[in-house]
C-alpha cells in the first residue's frame, strides 16, 4: 500500500520505534545505532562501510575455551537476538539477497542468521546515480519492507510489509499521480551488462592490463557489500572469524608452499569471475550491486566499470 508524507512524519515514525527496535542509520563512515530523533536523517550519502558489517561484522567471536575441572570446555558464543530497523540505500538493501544466499543456504550460518532475522529494511530509492555507481546497469531496484522515494517537497512511501500498515494509518494515501511521479523519479534500471565475453577470456591479456597497478590491499573486497570471504583463527581463549580477501597474496597459499593464484592478475581475474560468473551459475544472480565503492576508494584508481562494462 502506498502513502505520501513529509520528512518529519517519516522521522517521527522511525523515532517512535526507538524503544522497541535497534534502529541503524548511515553515518559518514558506516552504520550507527540511532539514539534519538536527531540521528535519523533521510537525505544521506552512501556510507563508506557497507551494510554487511551489521550482519557479518569484521571480527566475530565464534566460541570460547574455558578450563573447568581440569579440562577444556567449548562454549558457543552466539550473538544476542535483536529486533532491528535498518535505514539504507537501494544498492545496500539489494546486497542482502546475495549475503542471504550464502549464509542462509544449508548449512545455515547461525551467527549471520541471528543478526539477520527480525530485521526491517527501510530503503531510500535513489533519484540519481551516486559518484562511480552503476547500479542501473545491473538492474538493481529498491527492495525492503518500506520503500521511500523522494519527490519535490514530500515523500512517496510504499509499505510492502503488511504488518507495518497500522503504523501508517494516519498518513495520506497516495493516488495514481503520486505513484507515477515516484516511479519516474527513481533511477530507471537499464541493464547493460554483457558478461558472455568472460566465457573465452580466462587467458586474456586484459587481466594483466588491469592488475598492473593493484597493490593487493583488499580495500575493494572489504568495502564491497557482497564480498564474504573470512578466516578463522584462535586467539588465546577465543576462536574468532575475521574478514579475509581473495586479493591478498596468501589467501590461496597451501601448506605445501604452492599458491594456485600467485600473481595479481590471477587474483583480480578470480574476483571478477566469482562475482559475474561463478556466483550467477550457483545462485542465479550476479554478486555485484554497482555501488561503486571499489571504484571510489581504490588507491590505484582501478575502475571495475571499465572491465565489466567494456563489452556492452
Amino acid at each position: 500500500m502506498d502513502f505520501v508524507c513529509s520528512e518529519e512524519e517519516i522521522r517521527g515514525w522511525l523515532a517512535s520505534k526507538l524503544e522497541s527496535f535497534a534502529i541503524y542509520v548511515p553515518s559518514d563512515y558506516g552504520f550507527k545505532r540511532a539514539r534519538s530523533r536527531e540521528d535519523i536523517v533521510l537525505n544521506f550519502s552512501l556510507p563508506t562501510m557497507p551494510i554487511k558489517s551489521i550482519f557479518f561484522p569484521h571480527t566475530d567471536i565464534m566460541m570460547k575455551f574455558e578450563r573447568k575441572f581440569g579440562r577444556t570446555i567449548v562454549v558457543e558464543s552466539l550473538p544476542e537476538e535483536e529486533r532491528k530497523i535498518v535505514l539504507t540505500k537501494a544498492c545496500d538493501a539489494y546486497s542482502i539477497r546475495i549475503l542471504d544466499a550464502v549464509f542462509l543456504s544449508e548449512p545455515v550460518d547461525p551467527y549471520y542468521e541471528r543478526r539477520r532475522k527480525n530485521t526491517i529494511f527501510v530503503t531510500i530509492a535513489c533519484t540519481k546515480p551516486c559518484y562511480a555507481g552503476f547500479c542501473e546497469k545491473l538492474g538493481v531496484q529498491p527492495e525492503g519492507d518500506v520503500i521511500i522515494t523522494p519527490l519535490d517537497n514530500y515523500y512517496h512511501v510504499e509499505v510492502r510489509n503488511k504488518e507495518l500498515l497500522p503504523d501508517f494509518e494516519s498518513f495520506r494515501r497516495a493516488d495514481e499521480k503520486d505513484r507515477e511521479r515516484a516511479m519516474k523519479n527513481r533511477i530507471a534500471p537499464n541493464p547493460a551488462l554483457n558478461i558472455d565475453w568472460l566465457k573465452d577470456a580466462f587467458e586474456n591479456e586484459i587481466w594483466e592490463e588491469f592488475s598492473r597497478f593493484c597493490i593487493s590491499c583488499g580495500i575493494c573486497t572489504y568495502l564491497c557489500p557482497t564480498c564474504h570471504c573470512f578466516d578463522i583463527t584462535d586467539d588465546g581463549s577465543v576462536r574468532i572469524r575475521t574478514w579475509d580477501s581473495c586479493q591478498f597474496p596468501y589467501f590461496t597459499m597451501h601448506t605445501s608452499g604452492h599458491n594456485p593464484r600467485p600473481e595479481r592478475k590471477h587474483r583480480l581475474r578470480n574476483r571478477i569471475y566469482h562475482k559475474f560468473s561463478y556466483f550467477q551459475q550457483r545462485y542465479g544472480f550476479i554478486a555485484c550491486v554497482g555501488c561503486g565503492r571499489c571504484v571510489r576508494f581504490c588507491p590505484s584508481q582501478i575502475d571495475i566499470r571499465e572491465l565489466v562494462l567494456r563489452r556492452e
